[in-house]
Order: C-alpha cells, then structure tokens, then sequence
C-alpha cells in the first residue's frame, strides 16, 4: 500500500502528459477556415499531406460504346428473282461458289419466253417480206408500170414490221437475251449481276416459280462489309461520319477491326432510345460474317478539355467541390460544374469553376473534410 502511494504522484504526471499530448493532435487546428477559405499555418502538417497540381487543357478524344451486329454491304449484294413465270431446267452453282459478272446461274423455261421468242422471229420474217414488197412496188413504179399508192403502201407496211421488230427485240433484251442468238424453244439463261459468293439458295431443278419476287439465289461480296450500331441518343453528339470506329466480335476476342462511320440515321428508336449508325469495314479474311453480334468503340476528333483528378473533387450533395490555390498555404473553395458523360473513369471534365493555369489540391483533399 505504502508502495503505490509513492508511486501515484508519478502515475498522475503521466496520464497528465497523456491528456496534453492528445490535445495536440493535427486536426482541426492543422487549418483555418474563414468562409470558403482555408489557410495552412507554417508549422501545419498538413502541408506535407496535401499535394497540388496545375489544371492544363489536354488532348481529349471521347469514346463511345455501342452494341452492335454484322449485315452485308447492300451495295455489293444481289438477290436473283425469276426474271419471268417459268420452270427451273439446270443449276450451274452451288452454294459457296465465287461467281463473276456474267456468269450463268441456272435457266429457267417459259411460255411467257417461248411466245416472246415466237413473236421476234415473226416479227423479223414479216419485215424480211415487207421490205421486198416495198422494193417490188418502187421498181413497178420506176418503169411506169406500178401506182404511187401502192408504193406508199408497201412503205408503212415496212415502217409497221419495222416497229413491230423493236418492240420484240426489247422484250427479249429484258431477259437478257440477245436477239440474233436466241432460238425457238431455248430456255432462258439467268445471269449473276455482280461478282461475289453464293450465300443463298432456294432453288432445284424441275421446281415451278411464279412469285417475281422470290429470293431463288443470292450472291454477296463479303470483302467489305456494314456493322450497323444501336448508339444511346446522349452519346450520339460525339458522333460524326467519317470518324474512326473500332469493332470487336465475340468469335475472334483477340482480333479489333478498324472501320469509318458512314451513315448516321436521322430517326430515333423511340422504344430503345438508340440511333442506328452504320460503318464500313473491311473484312478480306471474310471473319465478320452477317448476324454476328458485335462491340463497337467509337473515336471522336481529338479536342481540348479542362481534366482534373477525380480524387481532388469533394462532393456535397449535388455539388462539386475542388480547393484552388490562392497563395501560399491558402486555399479557395471553389465550386465547379463537370460534364460526366465526357469523362474517364480517373479523370474528369469541368466545363466551369476553374480555368487552365489554375492549381489545385490533387491529393489529400479528404483531410480537409471537416471544412463546411
């Protein structure tokens, strides 16, 4: 008992020092607030814990991300009808073949056909004898023998024939058919318009086509083809044709396809709130296929745009908040506005508050919290 008695003095000077000590701990009176403003005394140690930074324009490219889905190029695609009502006699491709303009597709035999034929070379035989008759009747007048309304005669008969073999050689040319080769009987040739590989068929010899607007073969140069992308109507306004796109399909994950924008439509899917945007790419290894699913990431001009850290802004309810450097030690709460959509996940985009050349606390902002 004696013991403790003469050690209590000793206890209570140090848990006296222990009170003092935690007195002197650095918050708050490491900083002074007047207003929105704060200073750093000399002696602060805080001034070791706060890092600044000065605020310049920088390089800024948007991107943009959309889903999006392969189609093929319309304008390098063909799908072959039958050309008349008719039935199918011999198929010269089969599916997968790399056809040439000009290249035979298959031939198809009609009455419509037939009687076009029948009618042509009618048609050249009554011309064929309304020209001698013509000749015949002139020569009868020349020597005084034949009457000039007889010759006028034989003249609008030969201008009627003559008529009547245009308009018969023009039904043959719609299917494609040269007059002088064609024959009583002959089925029709059908020929692919373009150059490209046979994607579809719906067709076999012996079958009886007479919708004109049947799909019988389809053929499809996929060396460059469209990705067409559902754009959120908020992203659209960093879009622009001509600009750069890069695409990314699930089937070849390693692989990033470079295209351009060629089209952005100027309708609204008012249930998705999207805009459909077509861009080219190409495609020779033929990997992107039509129906493919697919990402793409679009690239806007480059620009200029104030950046800050996203770690020096402070939030108070619907406001931003950054600490800009007066002086020396003191600070300025200055409230700023920012554009999220325009920015990175580190970096933020502030459209007003602060300008370029300004300094800001870029790191340690949290110690200042307790600053309202």
């Amino acid at each position: 008992m004696k013991t403790f008695i003469k050690f209590l003095p000793v206890l209570l000077i140090v848990l006296a020092s222990c009170k003092k000590a935690k007195k002197q701990e650095p918050f708050p009176e490491d900083f002074i607030v007047d207003g929105n403003r704060i200073s750093l005394p000399e002696n602060s140690t805080l001034r070791g814990r706060l890092a600044t930074g000065l605020i310049k324009l920088k390089d800024f490219r948007k991107e943009v991300q959309a889903p999006a889905s392969v189609e093929a190029n319309s304008t390098k695609m063909a799908k072959v009808t039958p050309p008349l009502v008719g039935r199918i006699i011999n198929i010269y491709v089969k599916l997968g073949d790399t056809v040439k303009p000009g290249q035979v597709l298959f031939t198809i035999d009609s009455p419509e056909l037939a009687q076009a034929q029948k009618d042509y070379l009618s048609a050249k035989a009554e011309i064929i004898q309304a020209e001698i008759n013509m000749n015949r009747q002139k020569d009868l007048f020349d020597n005084g023998v034949g009457m000039k309304k007889d010759v006028e005669q034989t003249k609008t008969n030969f201008e009627v024939a003559k008529s009547q073999l245009k308009q018969a050689e023009a039904r043959l040319k719609i299917y494609n058919i040269d007059p002088e080769k064609t024959s009583l009987g002959e089925p029709l040739k059908v020929y692919s318009p373009i150059r490209g590989r046979v994607i579809s068929m719906g067709l076999a010899p012996g079958e009886y086509h007479n919708d004109p607007n049947q799909n019988l073969i389809t053929i499809a140069d996929l060396s460059s083809v469209w990705i067409t992308a559902n754009v959120r109507e908020k992203d659209i306004r960093f879009l622009a044709e001509g600009e750069d796109a890069i695409a990314r399909i699930s089937a070849y994950p390693e692989d990033r396809f470079e295209g351009k924008v060629l089209y952005i439509d100027d309708i609204l899917d008012v249930e998705t709130r999207t805009v459909k945007v077509r861009v080219g790419f190409d495609n020779p290894q033929r990997k992107m296929k039509p129906g493919m699913f697919a990402s793409v990431t679009f690239r806007s001009k480059v620009g200029k745009a104030l950046l800050i850290p996203a770690k020096s802004i402070i939030q108070e309810n619907d406001k931003k908040f950054v600490f800009l450097k007066i002086s020396d030690g003191n600070f300025e709460k200055r409230e700023i506005i920012t554009d999220d959509s325009d920015s990175f996940q580190d970096e933020i985009v502030v459209t007003d508050g602060i300008a370029d050349g300004d300094e800001i606390i870029t790191e340690g902002t949290f110690y200042l919290l307790k600053m309202k």
